[in-house]
């Protein structure tokens, strides 16, 4: 056994240049959470869920964690890290990841020892993603689980005559941040 105390790790991703291994898992009652993979480590389910009960000795804490929001379902679905060519330069290395339930997009700057910097809500009405990666053409593609489509999110502009995946829908830029 590698690492346990997870509850419901829907995705993972290793990070490129280091192989830190992001792990997304789902939480129950409380809490969704971001934990980064740690050999031999024990991250607390059912004991330990977000950062509740702080402070208890021999888990590993996520390294980032929202609260359930009362008004809807929240599940938390990993992502990818941003290459050099992703998006735009001032991505780069930023973790991209969503949320199922609610199809938020958040974007989460790292420092130099993969704690979160900055975290911000990216992108909205996402439909039901389940797979968060980036293209070889360096555009943010999910896989939409309920309508059984991959949605291009954003990215450099496709070049006239480039084919974008089969089943590829774009979505209005109005939904992302700027």
């Amino acid at each position: 056994m590698w690492a346990r105390g997870f509850r419901n790790p829907w995705r993972f991703s290793l990070q490129p240049g280091t192989g830190a291994l992001f792990i997304a898992d789902v939480g129950e009652d409380s809490w969704e959470e971001l934990n980064l993979g740690v050999e031999g480590g024990h991250f607390g389910w059912p004991f330990v869920e977000g950062p509740e009960p702080p402070g208890q000795a021999g888990y590993v804490y996520p390294i980032f964690s929202y609260p359930h929001d009362p008004e809807r379902v929240n599940s938390i679905t990993g992502g990818d890290h941003a290459k050099p060519g992703d998006l735009a330069p001032e991505y780069e290395g930023n973790y991209f990841f969503g949320d199922w339930g609610t199809g938020d997009l958040f974007r989460m700057e790292l420092d130099g020892a993969n704690r979160p910097v900055l975290t911000e809500l990216w992108g909205r009405e996402l439909v039901s993603p389940v797979d968060i990666q980036f293209g070889p053409d360096g555009a943010l593609y999910y896989v939409a689980f309920v309508r059984g489509e991959l949605r291009r999110i954003a990215g450099p502009e496709p070049e006239a005559g480039d084919q974008l995946p089969a089943h590829t829908t774009r979505l209005r830029p109005s939904l992302f941040a700027r």
